[in-house]
């Protein structure tokens, strides 16, 4: 019993999440039931300083996912999302393809000014192990929106990762 804990406790040191958040604009010309595609600036990793942080490094990553993904306006403040019916984001990063991770599809109205996305649980590992990545939030929408949407992305990742120097 007492082994079975500490290597609980081990594991967890070798285990951390972070945050990434980036915006993106839903134009109000956009057209209903017709994808339309957003792109983020680059999103910064800052990978080295975060492994580093949490006494690990990039070749020393097991695994990373997506475990959250939240969408909420930012403007205009009396926006919400019921005018989407479909909404999926996906990662890239120079020399890889492009990947879905999260997704939410036939969203009902009444949602608010935040909505949470299915994450697909793709392994990130490479992707967020480069400096930076892109990326591309598709969106279809069933009305019209009456002004463009300031909208933050939000991703909390899931490291899991030997600790350097064990």
């Amino acid at each position: 019993m007492i082994a079975l804990t500490a290597c609980e406790k081990a594991r967890e040191l070798t285990q951390f999440t972070f945050e990434t958040n980036s915006e993106v604009t839903i134009p109000a010309a956009s057209g209903v039931n017709l994808p339309i595609n957003l792109f983020t600036p680059d999103v910064e990793t800052n990978a080295s300083s975060t492994f580093e942080n949490n006494n690990t490094r990039a070749d020393l990553i097991e695994e990373i996912r997506l475990d959250e993904c939240e969408l909420s306006i930012l403007n205009p403040a009396s926006a919400n999302f019921d005018f989407l019916k479909t909404i999926r984001i996906y990662i890239e990063a120079e020399d890889l393809p492009e990947v879905l991770i999260a997704e939410r599809e036939d969203m009902p109205n009444g949602q608010g000014q935040e909505v949470v996305l299915n994450a697909t649980g793709a392994d990130l590992t490479e992707y967020l192990q480069k400096s930076s990545f892109d990326l591309r939030v598709q969106v279809i929408t069933d009305e019209v929106p009456n002004s463009d949407i300031d909208v933050n992305v939000r991703c909390l990742f899931f490291v899991d990762a030997r600790v350097f120097g064990l």
